[in-house]
């Protein structure tokens, strides 16, 4: 009997213990998809145009991650993150794109010429997306769907990135292909 109690409670332990990892969520998270909205590589040279003049962005501070938190830490649920710098002497844009805890998905994109011409400057949001559950689930990959339009017009697409968007002063720029 005490074996037996002894081998049930090991088996119990062994269960909870730190090294064996239970997670808050299924691993069924669309990485692939969620990362292909930004798939710019470091150095990378973007061209956009408007109907007068083109400019050379070049893509700076790729970040991707995505954390799947385990139930033996004090981590989120889940949180993905992708983001990137698109950058010139007189122009900027940071393009954030988010998943938290199978309930928020966003897509946020920020005016960064003042940090480029002064360091630490705020940055002026243009445009985002954002689509929110009230309880967590899966149907939130509903929302990754190939064309993300922003409330203000800028899109961005699956595999392509940033396809179009207006500036600070109202100038609508399109991704040369």
């Amino acid at each position: 009997m005490k074996t037996k109690l002894c081998l049930i409670c090991g088996i119990i332990f062994s269960m909870v213990s730190c090294e064996h990892h239970l997670y808050y969520v299924p691993d069924n998270f669309p990485k692939e998809t969620f990362f292909s909205y930004l798939p710019y590589e470091q150095g990378q040279e973007v061209l956009f145009c408007n109907q007068i003049d083109t400019i050379r962005l070049t893509v700076y501070n790729v970040e991707k991650s995505y954390l799947r938190g385990e139930r033996t830490c004090d981590c989120g649920v889940e949180n993905a993150l992708a983001s990137v710098e698109l950058l010139n002497d007189t122009m900027g844009c940071n393009i954030v794109c988010q998943s938290l805890d199978r309930t928020i998905f966003s897509i946020s994109l920020y005016d960064q010429s003042k940090r480029i011409s002064q360091e630490g400057g705020n940055e002026i949001l243009l445009d985002e997306y954002s689509h929110r559950l009230n309880n967590q689930s899966d149907e939130i990959f509903n929302q990754f769907v190939e064309d993300i339009v922003m409330l203000n017009g800028a899109i961005v697409k699956q595999n392509i990135g940033l396809v179009s968007f207006m500036d600070k002063y109202g100038t609508e720029w399109t991704l040369m292909e």
